[in-house]
Order: structure tokens, then sequence, then C-alpha cells
């Protein structure tokens, strides 16, 4: 609940659930033809503490869900 200015990356949130407009960076990507790759950067200390398969399997839906509005997931 941080504003964009105030973030830190120990604050960051998984895809799609924090303050950047993921929607409008995306549509934007789409729209200038971007097809390459997207990636998940986990800065978030209390997701080190995960069980790696539940912090992939998470990172997974959380991306495929925000990103699969533009783009076609292979």
């Amino acid at each position: 609940d941080l504003p964009i200015g105030a973030l830190r990356d120990d604050k960051r949130l998984w895809p799609g659930e924090g303050v950047i407009d993921l929607d409008l960076i995306l549509k934007t990507l789409k729209e200038i033809g971007y097809d390459e790759m997207v990636s998940v950067e986990l800065f978030r200390p209390e997701y080190w503490d995960w069980e790696i398969e539940d912090a992939i399997r998470v990172g997974k839906e959380k991306t495929e869900k925000i990103v699969g509005k533009y783009f076609e997931i292979e």
C-alpha cells in the first residue's frame, strides 16, 4: 500500500498484486511487437523462506495470469 516512489525491493509482491500497472506495461509491449521472455524476480525476503516448489508454483501461476491476458503462453 505504499506509493510507487516509496517502494523498495524488499516490498515487491507477486506479478499483478502490487501498484505497478502491469496491464499498461504488457499492453504497450504487445502493441510494439515485443515477443520475448519475461521473468519473475523474488526480492521479497519472506518469499525466500518458502519451499522452493511453492515459490515456483505461485510465481508461475501469478505470472501466467497477468501475462496471459496479452500474450500466448507456451
